[in-house]
């Protein structure tokens, strides 16, 4: 009788999971980004370069639920090393209407692709490619929200306890629509250093979408203002505020496109020098009052399974001119069974 039983659980198991439909998925990223920032007490020259390989798994529960598994695996060029750095994609997935939520290790371009350079900088997509939290998204035609955690470091013997919080809001009416970006990083104690640091960052903007009465691709106009507040949790609990404006064009036509961002105010970053990376994941040309960056970019080719994008950027700061080249090509292979 206990056989039957046993047998009969796992063909039951068997079909169940012969039932799901499994999925695959092999990308190859490459990145080539070189910054010709001499002379700039905010950024320093460099280039970065290399390529992501990341295989991946997936396994559908049903019409709303699956899980994700896969590596992300680095090589970086000129190096001796095999691999150079590699992470683990491990996550849960809830998509239905307009919720779509996701928990685990995921690929961050998923929660952070709308938020501007204030907030992160190029290179945190080229080395940071997942975030280790949850994300919750609603997306509908007149809104958009989302909300994020990513925890990003564990409280060990040199380690500090460490993480995001974020949030998005869109909406829109007509031409016209409303912006809310807005981030805050903890960076806790490790066993070895007390204390704790703060770094809160909002921008709140209006802007104009006038994509339908052109013959452009994308045409919207935006502007609005940023607000940044950082405190040493060691010496006070009291904040330092710093504000400014920015606007910023966005415009695409075919291949090309066009992106510019100017920003007046007061410095957003005063304890960079500091504390640097450890609680400023934003674009340190932001230390600045006074900053303005343009990219156009060239879509060589934009249809799968390959992404080919060639971007100059300029950037002003310190009365200075600056020019940045960058690279980036995907190649995406899926498949189902």
């Amino acid at each position: 009788m206990k056989k039957g039983l046993l047998l009969c659980l796992v063909c039951s198991l068997s079909w169940s999971l012969c039932a799901q439909r499994a999925d695959w998925s092999l990308s190859l990223t490459h990145f080539f980004d070189n910054t010709e920032f001499e002379g700039s007490s905010f950024q320093h020259p460099q280039t970065m370069a290399g390529v992501w390989l990341d295989p991946g798994i997936g396994l559908e529960l049903d019409s709303f639920n699956s899980l994700h598994a896969g590596v992300n695996l680095l090589k970086e060029y000129g190096t001796l090393n095999l691999i150079d750095d590699k992470d683990v994609v491990s996550y849960y997935a809830y998509q239905r209407g307009t919720i779509q939520f996701l928990a685990g290790s995921f690929p961050r371009d998923e929660a952070t692709r709308t938020f501007s350079k204030v907030f992160f900088q190029d290179s945190i997509n080229f080395y940071r490619p997942n975030m280790t939290g949850v994300w919750w998204h609603y997306s509908h035609p007149g809104a958009d929200a989302g909300l994020f955690l990513d925890w990003t470091g564990k409280k060990s013997g040199a380690e500090h306890e460490a993480f995001f919080v974020g949030a998005t809001g869109t909406l829109k009416r007509g031409s016209v629509y409303a912006t809310l970006q807005a981030l805050l990083r903890h960076h806790a104690a490790s066993q070895l250093v007390l204390g704790v640091q703060e770094n809160a960052l909002c921008q709140l903007a209006f802007g104009l979408d006038l994509t339908r009465q052109t013959r452009l691709d994308t045409l919207t106009f935006q502007v609005g203002c940023l607000v940044g507040g950082q405190r040493d949790r060691k010496q006070t609990m009291n904040w330092s505020i710093g504000k400014g404006v920015m606007g910023e064009v966005n415009a695409a036509w075919k291949k090309f496109g066009l992106l510019s961002t100017w920003y007046f105010g007061g410095g957003l970053m005063p304890d960079y020098d500091r504390f640097g990376t450890s609680i400023y994941w934003g674009d340190p040309f932001f230390c600045g009052k006074l900053y303005g960056r343009t990219d156009v970019t060239y879509d060589f080719y934009k249809q799968k399974p390959l992404v080919l994008q060639l971007k100059f950027s300029h950037h002003f700061s310190e009365k200075m001119n600056f020019v940045e080249q960058s690279l980036v090509g995907i190649i995406t292979i899926n498949g189902k069974k």
